[in-house]
């Protein structure tokens, strides 16, 4: 095995211009087994001492590609945490958004802590021949000409993101451990239906739960906190699947998301810094949401495959795109769910001859969508029949049918209504007397929606003394409420 120390000098001798990450990268793609169990960091840290040590930087002259002389020459030193670069340019950087794509900044890693551009001339001669001169005489004659250039010398100096660089960097390892710990599933036995429909699509459509905000009864008509929350969530993913079970159901469609989350910040702010009344800590809120989510999903599961489409809402943009990513390395063992947690905020389900989009409802312009749907799917346009759009944000059931012509289909937007209390501000504002409630649709793949129906919470009070509620465990052992109707 070599030493590490060595491979790194090595490294940094032949690549004095690259930064030290990208260094410390190469050394571990290199020599995995060198610089196994080693954060990259760490490794990071390690090249910038020899670098400091041994006096190991660059001064590299840089001209840009492609016969665009605008950057002339350029420096890059780098010590520990921080680096200085400059470059000389011909036209003048005049916001941090140009001297970000000037020095190609990648902001993850670095911010930008000074900076500035100052200007100055150059003196340049030009070889001028007289070609009047050379037709009268046969001689080329040659002047000098002065000129002026004007020139800008960019200057930045950087701090290294090392909080950001770690968090990436312990959250990849935090997945893959997850993944390669994840509880391994046995894969459902589905017993045939002797349902007399054709095989359908149920989509489970729980909006806006709001899982850790807290409304005082007092203040605002009803309680509301986690305890709350979770009992709602679970009576609804029961009673929709019980209300599918005539019909011949072969698959799950369960977009998440949506708010699922009050809060997105370790402030208990909304994704925009809207701040809010929630019921406990942020660690404990996660915790707690992640646990009732694999517990709705386990739900669903024994009634159907289950695919999970993540849409992010105004409240929990990050911590939805967070809960995915962990739900997804949970069931990367269970043949049963699949999770679609790509970046885009939009997403599409096609069934069949129908197509639904999902999105919060918070961003698009609700007239827009029709087209905006027809545009993003043209590869599946010439198929479907039937599409909509379902959206959350405003708590309550709305419809509307949009038609652009005469010769083309409709498009229909739902607006879902949500399982949330009334908090104080909605209170304020006259916002009330709209039902808790989860809907559930039945897709057929020929004819589009042919059933809706929902789970309203009338009275938590009432659930609490009419449903007998007893512990039963996950698979991966976290506690979830068993709810037996006793009217059944």
């Amino acid at each position: 095995m070599l030493n590490p120390r060595d491979i790194l000098y090595d490294l940094l001798q032949k690549n004095v211009h690259l930064a030290s990450t990208e260094i410390a990268r190469i050394a571990m793609a290199e020599h995995p087994q060198e610089f196994s169990n080693t954060h990259l960091e760490a490794v990071r840290k390690r090249v910038s001492k020899l670098r400091k040590k041994h006096k190991l930087y660059s001064v590299t002259p840089n001209s840009s590609s492609g016969g665009d002389q605008s950057q002339f020459v350029g420096s890059i030193k780098e010590f520990g945490n921080s680096r200085e670069e400059s470059k000389i340019v011909s036209e003048r950087v005049q916001s941090l958004e140009q001297l970000v794509a000037l020095f190609k900044v990648d902001p993850k890693e670095w911010i930008i802590t000074k900076w500035e551009c100052t200007a100055y001339e150059s003196h340049t001669r030009l070889r001028k021949y007289d070609e009047d001169f050379k037709v009268k005489t046969g001689y080329a004659r040659k002047d000098d000409e002065h000129k002026v250039v004007p020139l800008y010398r960019c200057w930045a100096h950087m701090e290294r993101n090392t909080p950001a660089i770690l968090i990436e960097d312990v959250k990849a390892e935090v997945l893959a451990e997850m993944k390669t710990h994840a509880p391994v599933y046995q894969p459902m036995v589905y017993a045939k239906s002797d349902a007399l429909t054709r095989p359908s699509l149920l989509e489970i459509s729980l909006y806006d739960l709001h899982f850790g905000k807290m409304c005082w009864g007092e203040e605002v008509g009803q309680d509301f906190d986690i305890k709350i929350a979770k009992q709602r969530f679970l009576k609804c993913v029961k009673e929709l699947i019980d209300h599918s079970k005539p019909y011949n159901v072969e698959r799950i469609v369960f977009p998440i998301g949506n708010d699922f989350f009050n809060v997105d910040t370790l402030e208990n702010t909304t994704a925009k810094g809207t701040p809010q009344d929630e019921d406990t800590r942020w660690k404990k809120t996660f915790k707690r949401g992640r646990e009732l989510m694999v517990a709705a999903i386990d739900m669903l599961r024994t009634a159907a495959p289950v695919d999970i489409l993540v849409i992010p809402g105004n409240h929990d943009k990050q911590r939805s795109f967070y809960l995915g990513e962990v739900l997804d390395a949970h069931y990367t063992n269970c043949p049963d769910v699949t999770v679609d947690n790509t970046a885009r905020a939009r997403k599409y389900y096609k069934y069949g001859h129908s197509l639904i989009g999902y999105t919060h409802g918070s961003e698009e312009p609700v007239n827009n969508l029709p087209m905006v749907m027809a545009s993003e799917m043209k590869p599946v346009w010439d198929v479907i029949k039937y599409a909509e759009w379902h959206l959350g944000d405003i708590h309550h059931k709305k419809d509307i049918k949009w038609l652009s012509t005469e010769d083309m289909m409709g498009i229909a937007i739902r607006f879902m209504r949500s399982l949330t209390s009334t908090d104080e501000w909605h209170d304020s504002k006259a916002y009330v007397g709209n039902p808790h409630a989860g809907e559930a649709f039945i897709w057929d793949k020929n004819y589009g929606m042919v059933c809706q129906f929902g789970a309203i919470i009338e009275d938590d009070r009432e659930l609490a003394r009419s449903e007998s509620l007893s512990g039963a465990k996950t698979t991966d052992g976290s506690m979830w409420l068993k709810i037996q109707h006793h009217n059944d």
